[in-house]
């Protein structure tokens, strides 16, 4: 099955990586995703570091299926939880692509326990830590 993922608008794109999909995310959006699996800070910083970034590849991925859409268009319907159902796709279609079919399937499992570790992790310490509009004092209120 081809990874997916739905906009602000309920469409839903295919992405899939092909051999043109590498050569334009290198040429049009700067990214060489054919080799990002080899580096996870490289692809953690795609994913979560580099917004703009990423939705450029996630243009270029979708490219041949915009149809009445330009780019800013496109761009514009990626919103928050477009975005999230991507990073998800993405990384499956770029293991899909480059790594053998029990490798693929071994590190796509893999890599949902890591962003569920580290999304459980970061929401527990945000939960311990609650910020507030009010002023911190040393003095009990």
């Amino acid at each position: 099955m081809i990874p997916q993922f739905k906009d602000a608008a309920g469409t839903v794109w295919r992405v899939e990586i092909t051999a043109g999909v590498l050569t334009r995310t290198r040429t049009n959006a700067g990214v060489e995703i054919g080799s990002i699996l080899t580096d996870d800070g490289r692809l953690g910083r795609l994913l979560y570091g580099d917004p703009e970034g990423f939705a450029s590849v996630l243009y270029e991925c979708c490219r041949s299926q915009i149809v009445g859409l330009d780019r800013n268009e496109f761009l514009d319907l990626l919103n928050a939880d477009a975005m999230d159902q991507a990073r998800m796709a993405v990384v499956e279609a770029i293991a899909n692509f480059t790594l053998p079919p029990a490798i693929s399937k071994a590190f796509i499992a893999n890599w949902r326990a890591v962003v569920k570790a580290w999304t459980d992790r970061v929401t527990v310490s945000l939960n311990a830590n609650p910020t507030s509009s009010e002023p911190v004092t040393n003095s009990p209120a």
